[in-house]
């Protein structure tokens, strides 16, 4: 209990002497510093708040809220800062001078505030009195010149460029201050100042059209109040001056001709509709772009043009387009497999662009099948080629038609569909007769003598009846023996060379015909 209140009396006597050292009430954290220490726990324990220490310490301070600077602190500080400088600071000056904005703000709002609690200080505005070194004032001064010269008036403050401005307007309070500083009258006291003419402001909108080449906006003129109590409002201002200029509302800020020429301006830099987080940079926003066009894509028809998104999709969708035709060049089935393989791609992500391309056509599908049909190619037509194709190149190599199971499980599915049987379909191109001589044994001597000396010329010597079957990829051992009465007859019918052991073979069944 005893360390508790030595405690206490140590930190209100630290303060008392931080307060004598500093001018007015310290701060939690000024205390911190100066005495190397973290009092928070210990100020929380002895006195629940530090607003609470200070009020006990006999030091008078007005906090308010939460905020930490409290206002004879702020008074000291702009106590000092306008006897050292000689003036009330300006917003610019608080955060070069490190002194407390928002307190100011909280406790005065403004200056005028300040003065009138303040009578007994003296200070003054921050006109010719302050001595100023800077080199852009001085060049804002030097324009300020002159203008003045060149109008033989005084000018108007929208008259200077921005720069100037800005300069001007970190050493003095207004543009008027700024003037008088100068040693001229300005305009708005002046007798020779005449009220401008509507002409003159119709002819300053024209001149802003055509510099920015849409309509300008109220903020884009300096006199643009002036503009309003002439004309009504700024729309009519607008009209007077001829320039077309279409409002979605009468609040509406942004006009179509503005929309329009910033969209074709993006898309002569980029190719494209701008994106919808692009248009914030363009001072446009999305809710515009829908009250005029309705959407990005009506936009993007607008101005025949692709959005971003249909860009990337139209490069995808070439590239699926080059694999098909590539698959056509080779005569292969369009399928995605096949698709996947040629260019790359995993069948997930073709399925993905597949989708993406029939969603922007308002259908819901991912067929290659509809895709293919979609870019105006006859599907049904290619696959009965692969079908013909493959039936041909079967016939040219075995020198006779192909058995349906030597046919592809696919071509046979396709002939079934178009053609009641595979005997149909034989008849139909031409082949009747030799599927029917193939299917019941039909054929004459002479062209089973053909045969095999056809497949002897293949292999360079007399076949077997293994190497028969492999040629010509049918079993027709019982028809020559049937027709011959053995396969060594059916050889040296062919007049194809025998080995001794066939020789022998002839020479005996010839006897034991003779018996």
């Amino acid at each position: 209990m005893n360390s508790v209140l030595t405690q206490k009396e140590q930190i209100l006597q630290n303060i008392k002497s931080l307060y004598n050292q500093l001018g007015y009430p310290p701060k939690e954290k000024e205390y911190d510093t100066t005495y190397k220490i973290k009092s928070r726990t210990l100020v929380k324990k002895c006195f629940t708040t530090w607003p609470m220490a200070i009020k006990e310490a006999g030091i008078q301070a007005h906090f308010t809220g939460r905020m930490l600077t409290s206002k004879e602190e702020l008074d000291f500080k702009l106590n000092r800062f306008i006897n050292e400088y000689g003036y009330l600071p300006v917003l610019n000056d608080f955060e070069k001078n490190n002194l407390p904005e928002y307190p100011f703000l909280v406790f005065y709002q403004n200056t005028k505030n300040y003065q009138k609690n303040h009578p007994n200080v003296k200070f003054k505005t921050n006109i010719s009195n302050v001595p100023v070194n800077n080199g852009k004032y001085e060049e804002a001064v030097l324009e300020y010149q002159d203008l003045k010269r060149k109008l033989s008036r005084v000018p108007f403050r929208y008259e200077l460029s921005k720069r100037a401005l800005k300069a001007i307007s970190k050493e003095y309070y207004s543009y008027i201050d700024f003037v008088k500083a100068q040693g001229d009258k300005p305009l708005a006291q002046s007798k020779g100042n005449n009220r401008i003419s509507d002409k003159q402001l119709i002819k300053d909108l024209q001149t802003l059209y055509r510099k920015l080449g849409y309509p300008p906006h109220a903020s884009d003129y300096e006199r643009s109040a002036t503009v309003r109590n002439h004309f009504g409002s700024w729309q009519n201002a607008l009209k007077s001056a001829g320039i077309k200029a279409t409002f979605d509302s009468k609040n509406s800020r942004v006009t179509k001709e503005e929309v329009i020429f910033k969209i074709k301006k993006y898309i002569q830099a980029h190719g494209r509709i701008p994106m919808y987080n692009e248009y914030k940079n363009m001072g446009i926003s999305y809710m515009t772009i829908q009250h005029y066009f309705g959407s990005n894509e009506n936009a993007a028809n607008y101005f025949k043009v692709l959005t971003f998104n249909q860009k990337i999709s139209s490069q995808k969708i070439k590239i699926i387009k080059e694999g098909i035709q590539t698959l056509i060049n080779t005569n292969k089935e369009i399928n995605i497999a096949n698709l996947s393989k040629v260019i790359n791609l995993s069948i997930d992500k073709i399925r993905n662009d597949l989708e993406t391309y029939f969603r922007q056509n308002n259908v819901r599908s991912k067929s290659i099948d509809k895709f293919c049909i979609a870019i105006g190619i006859d599907l049904d037509k290619y696959n009965w080629h692969l079908v013909l194709l493959e039936y041909d190149n079967f016939k040219k190599k075995h020198h006779r038609i192909p058995n349906v199971t030597q046919l592809s499980s696919v071509s046979y599915a396709k002939i079934l569909q178009k053609y009641d049987s595979y005997r149909d379909f034989c008849i139909a191109i031409g082949d009747g007769d030799e599927y029917l001589r193939e299917k019941y044994d039909l054929l004459t001597n002479e062209q089973l003598l053909f045969d095999l000396k056809v497949v002897a010329n293949r292999l360079g010597r007399t076949p077997t009846i293994k190497d028969y079957y492999k040629c010509k990829k049918i079993n027709r051992q019982t028809t020559y023996i049937k027709r011959f009465g053995s396969w060594t007859n059916g050889l040296s019918a062919a007049g194809l060379k025998l080995k001794d052991s066939q020789k022998n073979l002839i020479k005996h069944q010839e006897k034991m015909s003779n018996k």
